[in-house]
């Protein structure tokens, strides 16, 4: 009879304990939420080729519960469910609706788990056509260097004297130019540096373009900058038929003229040019 009650004690004992087990480990038919899993979009290379762009997109964090086995669903977590969208349904602009396939951890069997619940069902995602064009480079000077230099802005050298834009062709259609700026205040010396540009419209305001590519993102410009100086006009006077400089007139039109250029050929020129030489006795008195 002892011996009976031992064994009844242990039977039970191993059934509360299997019992425990399913329920707390095993436990089938139990329901987990997971929430703000992200839904990855599959196939926007394909969208491209077909000259289209994603241009909007509702919120792709989804809400998902699932049954299955408490064992399988702990296993689980926002981070290891993937959420794939396919683009290449999509063969139009405009505004498409999504669903999305769910793919679980390759330790996790896929047949494991029911849907139960899943919000929202469907991303929705906007499409434009994808347009390319190019648009001229246009600098704007801010500031003025110093007195005593000249810019040779009629001489500016680019680089890319044009741009490729890539986007939407809403976006597109609004960009008219690319807009470098070069600050003159103080500089003495010719430039020859790259600058990034803004994509602008025709009144010069800036375009938002996040969803433009662009075939380079700098412009190398090339500007020489010169001291320039003030130098006399002069002539030489040869003696002549009875003249000389002391009794006659030579007026000048001008006296005087700007030169610009380096220092070394500035210095070249001294501080006059001589136009030539007048022979008194070739006129008469």
């Amino acid at each position: 009879m002892k011996n009976k009650l031992v064994s009844a004690a242990i039977s039970i004992l191993i059934a509360f304990g299997m019992w425990m087990y399913v329920i707390t480990e095993v436990s089938p038919g139990s329901e987990w939420t997971y929430l703000d899993v992200p839904v990855k979009l599959e196939g926007e290379t394909v969208l491209k080729e077909r000259k289209l762009i994603i241009t909007g997109i509702s919120d792709t964090n989804v809400d998902l519960t699932l049954s299955g086995n408490r064992s399988d669903l702990i296993e689980l977590n926002s981070s290891n469910i993937t959420l794939k969208a396919d683009m290449t349904k999509i063969y139009d602009p405009g505004t498409h609706k999504i669903g999305y396939d769910i793919t679980f951890p390759g330790n996790v069997a896929s047949n494991a788990f029911t849907r139960v619940n899943q919000y929202p069902d469907s991303i929705t995602v906007t499409v434009e056509r994808l347009e390319t064009k190019e648009v001229p480079v246009n600098i704007i000077y801010q500031g003025k260097a110093p007195d005593g230099y000249v810019v040779r802005r009629a001489d500016v050298l680019l680089d890319n004297e044009t741009i490729k834009v890539t986007g939407p062709a809403s976006v597109v259609a609004q960009i008219s130019q690319a807009v470098v700026g070069v600050d003159l205040t103080d500089q003495k010396e010719s430039i020859s540096q790259s600058y990034r540009y803004m994509l602008c419209n025709s009144d010069g305001a800036g375009v938002d373009s996040e969803l433009i590519t662009v075939n380079t993102e700098m412009v190398h410009v090339d500007l020489a900058i010169h001291r320039k100086k003030q130098v006399d006009l002069t002539v030489t006077v040869i003696p002549g038929g009875g003249a000389t400089e002391e009794n006659v007139d030579i007026v000048l039109d001008v006296e005087s003229i700007w030169v610009s250029g380096s220092d070394m050929a500035l210095e070249q020129v001294g501080n006059s040019i001589n136009l030539g030489t007048i022979n008194l006795a070739d006129y008469d008195s």
